[in-house]
């Protein structure tokens, strides 16, 4: 394969040293396909393949449910009048005039991450899953002119299967990424068309885009966040846990940067960036369009972020002016991507014209 400049002039021959490099990257993680061996920890799956993750709002569900036995030893499983009340008084706090929480001072940066990784139910599930390969495939490919478009599916030994988007551009290597969190209900292509993903392609940003599962704001996500914190685990926290497993693979390719990776979030999504920026320092930023005193419902029922563990450290995540690596835009991103991407450009260290 001829990666140097010398290319013939029309859409396929325009692709550029990134498609190559990117090819090539990609052959040494598939390496191992046929000897079954894991590469850094990623193993190509051919078995996945067959995958629709996309065809049911209810995809992944029992995986979720079933994830507390996969932990068992570590869980600590609340009996329902102690999840009861401990809602109920997360509820009535947070209906007072200055709901505050529980800490007056802010902690600092290593007590918080401890204590958000625990309210998560992500510190004993990080080590665990240090001993799994993660595996994963290709369910879609399209060169478009100026980016390849890929659908991933991922498959982790604790939480199983989630899918996710990933558009790069030809014409950047080692390009920044703009990892996407969607609000409630949106897939991964109902995101990119109401959120402009061409803007940060146009820009010179890679962009992945998680879909979420058991987010569709009804039964559904009550009832699986309920069972996972009568279990002694969070929905939030799963999803959050999948975001960290893209950004692991994403590190992994050679033709991103993988010191640059930013958040976007929305809605729903932007409570999960907001809790990965202060969870994992290695991200360069995060935009999000709000904030969550983590005591939202949905008409009674809960969402994924409900949760009285969670709860006491809204003040601080919301404090934002101690926080210059998140920024808070005005709901739904309104006024474009404009604002975003230089916010982005500074904090991801890759500075360039605006498109």
């Amino acid at each position: 394969m001829d990666c140097g400049p010398s290319r013939p002039a029309v859409v396929v021959a325009s692709l550029p040293r990134l498609v190559c490099l990117w090819v090539l990257s990609t052959l040494v993680l598939l390496a191992g396909l046929a000897r079954g061996e894991p590469t850094g920890g990623l193993l190509y799956d051919p078995d996945l393949e067959v995958d629709r993750p996309l065809a049911s709002e209810f995809y992944g569900v029992n995986d979720y449910l079933g994830f507390p036995h996969q932990l068992g030893p570590v869980s600590a499983p609340l009996k329902a009048r102690e999840l009861s009340e401990s809602l109920g008084w997360m509820w009535r706090d947070g209906d007072q005039e200055l709901a505050l929480g529980t800490y007056e001072e802010l902690l600092g940066d290593r007590q918080l991450r401890a204590e958000l990784s625990s309210a998560l139910g992500l510190t004993d599930l990080l080590l665990a899953s240090r001993q799994h390969s993660l595996r994963f495939a290709v369910l879609d490919e399209h060169y478009a002119e100026t980016h390849l478009e890929q659908l991933l599916l991922f498959e982790d030994f604790f939480v199983g299967r989630f899918a996710a988007r990933l558009l790069l551009p030809y014409e950047r290597p080692e390009a920044p990424v703009v990892l996407a969190l969607p609000g409630h209900d949106r897939d991964v292509y109902e995101f990119c068309v109401e959120f402009a993903c061409g803007d940060y392609l146009a820009a010179g940003f890679a962009v992945a885009v998680l879909q979420l599962r058991a987010d569709e704001s009804s039964h559904t996500e009550h009832r699986t966040a309920a069972y996972l914190l009568a279990a002694g685990f969070n929905l939030a926290g799963l999803h959050v846990y999948e975001a960290l497993l893209l950004t692991r693979y994403l590190r992994e390719l050679s033709s991103l940067a993988p010191e640059a990776v930013v958040l976007l979030g929305h809605s729903g999504g932007a409570v999960l960036a907001a809790l990965l920026s202060a969870l994992e320092p290695s991200y360069a930023g995060a935009a999000i369009d709000t904030t969550a005193m983590f005591t939202e419902d949905m008409s009674g029922g809960l969402l994924c972020s409900s949760s009285h563990l969670l709860y006491p450290h809204h003040p601080q995540l919301s404090a934002l002016e101690e926080r210059p690596e998140v920024t808070l835009y005005e709901y739904g991103f309104p006024e474009g991507n404009q604002a975003v991407l230089a916010f982005f450009h500074g904090v991801s260290g890759h500075l360039q014209s605006l498109p």
